[in-house]
């Protein structure tokens, strides 16, 4: 597998790159890895390119004097925030592609062999209406079992678009300027940041999916509050639960597979991703 460049590794003991830069403070995530980057920094990082493009825009409407130098500042003064961002998103990409990825992989493997909320079983997702025809409540609650399920996957799904979102931000951040010829890893760099972007957005459909199983679900229910003596409703609730759980359990191996199909694509073709035209570092703001 291949290595993070050595001149861009980080000092652990001390907190500082090997070259004597400054790191930025990092957080902790779900696998114990440190991240430097979040949510703010991607939308500080989008309005300050926002703000180059205008200033760019400005030089081509101004010819000299004191308003171009004024631009010049600010222009510089964006560049140089951008290069610390671009610093940041470069040392979590490294952590996600080398750390967390092969770390998530093992452990949604171990959370679909072993995890209880993924290996309930039939007769534990059974809902006893029994009870709730003769106490005459009204009151049905969720199945626990698919709840719980819920929440486990929940959190994997939302730390995957994370890691998804940087590691695109990042590949775009070392696409160099446009010319002719030698773009094959550009190529390379569009083509992965595709399906990174892909991957982040497919666990928003899982998530969707939550929202309408429980809407089918309580319809159902309501019709059976409506119509006990009904038992095709019952056994609809019952299928339903058995098919959804299924279904959701399987997500975790769907989680595994994208981590594992990422981590393969990313490692081999890692040169590509840091300097797609092979002379070194890319100009990466322009």
């Amino acid at each position: 597998m291949s290595t993070p460049k050595t001149g861009r590794k980080k000092d652990s003991s001390s907190g500082n790159n090997k070259d004597g830069d400054e790191t930025p403070s990092l957080r902790t995530s779900d696998s114990g890895s440190k991240l430097a980057v979040n949510s703010s920094d991607r939308s500080l990082f989008r309005s300050i390119k926002a703000e180059l493009a205008r200033l760019n825009a400005s030089k081509q409407t101004t010819s000299g004097g004191s308003g171009s130098i004024a631009i010049k500042n600010k222009e510089k003064a964006a560049r140089e925030k951008l290069q610390k961002l671009f610093q940041k998103f470069e040392q979590d990409s490294y952590v996600i592609i080398y750390d967390i990825m092969p770390t998530k992989i093992n452990k949604l493997e171990q959370m679909f062999n072993e995890d209880k909320h993924f290996n309930a079983s039939l007769e534990d997702l059974s809902t006893d209406f029994s009870k709730l025809e003769s106490s005459g409540s009204k009151s049905v609650p969720c199945n626990k079992y698919i709840v719980d399920l819920e929440d486990a996957l929940k959190h994997e799904i939302l730390e995957m678009s994370e890691y998804m979102n940087t590691l695109s931000i990042w590949v775009q951040l070392n696409v160099p300027r446009i010319q002719d010829g030698n773009n094959f890893g550009v190529e390379v760099q569009s083509e992965i940041v595709s399906v990174l972007e892909a991957a982040g957005e497919s666990g928003y459909g899982v998530l969707g999916g939550f929202t309408e199983y429980h809407i089918a679900r309580g319809g159902i229910i309501s019709k059976i509050l409506k119509h006990p003596g009904i038992e095709d409703y019952k056994r609809a609730v019952v299928e339903l639960d058995e098919k959804f759980y299924v279904k959701t359990g399987a997500v975790v191996l769907d989680l595994r597979n994208s981590y594992l199909l990422l981590f393969d694509m990313v490692s081999k073709n890692i040169s590509k991703l840091e300097s797609p035209r092979g002379s070194g570092p890319p100009s990466f703001i322009y």
